[in-house]
């Protein structure tokens, strides 16, 4: 039988397992929709979950600074050119290819299924 303590850390493992589970669905997402010139941006692209501040899981080279809020569980993609929302946006001469968009609908529909089921997953 697990103490209240016990209860609380299960809670939190399952819930930084369930993160990691829907973050590494939105970086597959985002990574299959950037188009591939040199590979860099696809290269850049990164994904994190950190609980109170301490990253718990990632793919790719998550920078040194992320604006992360140090409290509770968060769930962030990014990347790492310059260039990227011209890619993401399109321009006047290139389509759009909005992976970022896709991962963010990917994230937001996996974690809440994933509160509303009580981290079951």
């Amino acid at each position: 039988m697990l103490d209240e303590q016990g209860a609380a850390k299960a809670e939190r493992a399952l819930a930084e397992r369930g993160f990691a589970k829907v973050g590494e669905q939105g970086y597959q997402v985002a990574h299959d929709g950037i188009p591939v010139d040199t590979g860099a941006l696809r290269d850049s692209l990164w994904a994190a979950v950190w609980q109170d501040g301490t990253e718990v899981w990632s793919r790719g080279t998550v920078p040194p600074d992320p604006q992360i809020t140090r409290q509770g569980i968060e769930t962030l993609i990014g990347v790492g050119t310059d260039y990227a929302r011209f890619v993401h946006d399109g321009t006047v001469d290139t389509p759009q290819h909005p992976f970022l968009s896709e991962a963010l609908a990917v994230l937001r529909t996996g974690l809440a299924d994933l509160v509303a089921g009580g981290f079951a997953q």
